[in-house]
């Protein structure tokens, strides 16, 4: 993939890590007020999903964004590894399905704890993908302040959904590891290529010192087969071996770009910074009015719970 990168200032990188922090312990106080639900008076039903699902998945978004911005940050240079992009991949993805998670599960709790004559009959007709928060069946039972807040970030969630969603795309999302230059690009398809023969030639190798096994009515003796798993031992170690010395040589060309994209076209790559601290505190915010709304309900049943008892 060729792209010139773009080194970012100093002040500019620590701007985004302050925001990192910043994000990270929003979230982290966000996790916490949910996971006391049974605290707020509320419906077996809206109780279930913000305690099971809106805590359970803001703790998960929570150690995803710990992982990309601790092993992935805005100033990192170095290729990942093969490993680091495996697991960037997974944690990214992880954060985009579970902050659409988040978004499902208020919208069936307020359902549920606001209109649960129609949230029953969707549940009997099979309705759950007709509920969302941004759609009609969810928000309509909003009060206003939270309806104008979902208004409000609307464009946001037509934008998630359309190029950060996992479940939407067939390809999910994707970190390369590195960019390179166009003069680099030639150097890294020379070592991936001898990696490739590497392995063609192991493949050979492995086929040249088949095994069969006795117990499925073949007759190599004992110690033919032992010979033939010592050699395949010591191909597999080779093997391992060239290709570490490859990785290296391969994590030393072009540089790491803080950018993911959804499909194999360079068009649609998108800027980790500030994209997904946006996203995250874009669903913080949705999350702390949930929280005042939900405090303010409580409060009510208490003021009317007093005046039933004075009365």
């Amino acid at each position: 993939m060729n792209n010139e990168s773009i080194q970012l200032s100093a002040a500019t990188v620590r701007k985004t890590m302050l925001g990192c922090l910043h994000t990270r312990q929003k979230l982290q106080d966000s996790f916490f007020f949910y996971c006391q639900s049974h605290n707020l008076n509320l419906c077996r039903e809206a109780f279930i999903y913000l305690q099971f699902g809106v805590a359970r998945r803001l703790n998960w978004i929570f150690k995803d964004l710990c992982w990309l911005t601790t092993y992935t940050p805005p100033d990192r240079t170095k290729p990942l590894t093969p490993d680091e992009c495996g697991d960037a991949g997974r944690y990214l993805n992880s954060m985009y399905l579970h902050i659409r998670g988040v978004l499902d599960n208020f919208a069936w709790a307020l359902l549920w704890q606001l209109n649960p004559v129609k949230a029953q009959e969707l549940e009997d007709t099979g309705g759950h993908r007709k509920v969302e928060l941004f759609r009609d069946t969810g928000k309509n039972s909003l009060p206003t302040k939270l309806q104008q807040t979902v208004e409000g970030l609307k464009v946001w969630n037509d934008d998630l959904k359309s190029r950060r969603d996992p479940v939407a795309h067939r390809l999910p999302l994707q970190i390369p590891p590195q960019f390179v230059t166009r003069a680099e690009a030639d150097k890294y398809l020379e070592l991936e290529g001898k990696d490739h023969e590497n392995l063609n030639n192991l493949a050979t190798a492995f086929a040249e010192h088949d095994v069969q096994n006795p117990y499925d009515g073949f007759n190599d003796p004992p110690e033919q087969i032992m010979e033939h798993l010592d050699q395949i031992d010591k191909l597999s170690d080779e093997y391992d071996r060239k290709r570490e010395i490859l990785s290296k040589q391969m994590q030393s060309v072009g540089r790491f770009v803080p950018k993911f994209l959804y499909s194999l076209d360079e068009s649609d790559l998108i800027d980790m910074y500030p994209t997904i601290l946006e996203d995250c505190n874009n669903l913080i915010t949705i999350a702390d009015e949930v929280k005042l709304f939900l405090i303010s309900l409580k409060q009510d049943s208490q003021n009317v719970s007093a005046q039933d008892f004075s009365n």
